[in-house]
């Protein structure tokens, strides 16, 4: 499933392919308090790029949910200048670098996301 989302803000209430994405783009988390940034039990790649958490966001990163999936792609999990109020949290460091071709934040565009199959932003103007 491919996922693109920018200028939203999340409240906390699959995979088939290796390089299908969710890109999260300038967002804010929050929820109730100690809310769990997120989950995955199949499959999954998150880019979290420049990212606003609340104060009250538990410590955990996005975690794997016990499963009998098989998880073909390990864990792949990047942040880029995501930050949260109060104290930070150390497991959303800039770890770009390391993901598959090291991309840009700048360059993580619909078009990267969606390997030129479709254009979501030209859509939207029509």
């Amino acid at each position: 499933m491919w996922r693109y989302f920018i200028h939203i803000v999340f409240v906390v209430l699959s995979c088939h392919v290796e390089a299908q994405v969710t890109r999260v783009v300038v967002d804010a988390f929050s929820g109730y308090d100690g809310f769990k940034l997120g989950r995955y039990h199949r499959d999954a790649q998150f880019y979290l790029i420049h990212c606003s958490f609340a104060a009250n966001m538990a410590d955990q990163d996005i975690y794997l949910v016990p499963t009998t999936n098989t998880i073909r792609w390990g864990r792949r999990i990047y942040y880029y200048d995501c930050h949260k109020k109060g104290q930070e949290y150390s497991w959303y460091a800039d770890n770009l670098a390391s993901a598959p071709g090291a991309p840009d934040a700048a360059g993580i565009n619909p078009h990267w996301v969606f390997r030129d199959k479709w254009d979501p932003e030209k859509e939207a103007q029509q």
